[in-house]
């Protein structure tokens, strides 16, 4: 089957580790599966990520050649430096966690393998924790997260922050196929972390607004149709690798996670875990 690329754009997540354990909702106080040791919020054991990257787990040094960001998911190859520009590692996230400093003008990316992540046959959740920085000019798209899709339809996934108000798009038609894009209407662009659930139920078509439903922070946000885009090849990013419309974006990311799509109670238990390590967003 053919590849295409699943690109994550422009909603930038920052997600790190926190110094100190914040302050816990009953909710996350509930959870029996959670070790709560000052700054170590436990990854619950419910789920199984694919793809995982928190920002603190990397070898190699910030802003150098060989920072390697370590794969926490089943999908197994580590993110490595891509461009001229190495990304930096600091300590703004979230309740004083790690996270991956992205900036446009040097055109920073990691670039973590070529093969199929998800597919359009398989109900999949991908979770990004983020600052954004600004919007963009007109026509203009910033890359946050890319991977490989197999389908026999238009294929990438996108999470995209858009310069135009309105619309979000967060799919991305792949593989050299124009595609509709499926956005969020009335997407508030502002410069705060933000937790960002896009669910995908498998339905083939990435195309289909019904196929998908999007939360920010929680909430369900309002999908429609939002243009027509396009990209091509089949590579794994972290950031962008700045062709064209597509820009690498000004932004903060501290964990990004790809699953197949959770029940009621992982999706509790992940929950659960992000705010014990980053708080409430």
């Amino acid at each position: 089957m053919k590849k295409f690329n699943k690109i994550f754009l422009a909603l930038a997540l920052t997600l790190g580790i926190g110094v100190s354990a914040p302050v816990l909702s009953p909710l996350v106080q509930a959870q029996s599966n959670f070790s709560f040791l000052g700054s170590a919020c436990q990854f619950p054991a419910s789920v199984s990520p694919v793809v995982r990257f928190r920002m603190d787990t990397f070898t190699g040094s910030s802003g150098n050649a060989n920072l390697t960001l370590t794969q926490l998911g089943s999908y197994g190859t580590n993110a490595t430096v891509g461009g001229a520009s190495p990304p930096t590692i600091t300590a703004t996230g979230p309740n004083g966690t790690s996270a991956l400093h992205l900036v446009s003008s040097s055109v920073q990316y990691m670039v973590f393998g070529t093969t199929v992540v998800q597919n359009n046959a398989t109900a999949h959740d991908d979770i990004l924790v983020f600052k954004y920085a600004n919007q963009v000019p007109s026509n203009n798209y910033q890359a946050l997260y890319t991977y490989c899709t197999v389908t026999g339809t238009p294929g990438s996934e996108s999470y995209v922050a858009a310069n135009a108000a309105g619309y979000v798009p967060f799919y991305w038609g792949g593989g050299n196929v124009s595609g509709a894009s499926v956005g969020i209407s009335g997407y508030d662009y502002y410069s705060a972390w933000q937790y960002f659930l896009g669910r995908f139920n498998g339905g083939g078509d990435y195309r289909t607004v019904g196929n998908w439903t999007a939360y920010k922070n929680g909430a369900s946000q309002t999908l429609g149709a939002s243009g027509t885009v396009n990209s091509s090849g089949c590579n794994n990013y972290i950031g962008a690798y700045a062709s064209g419309f597509l820009i690498t974006p000004d932004a903060d990311i501290a964990e990004i996670i790809t699953l197949p799509t959770m029940d009621a109670g992982q999706k509790t238990d992940v929950e659960a875990y992000l705010t014990c390590r980053y708080g409430s967003l």
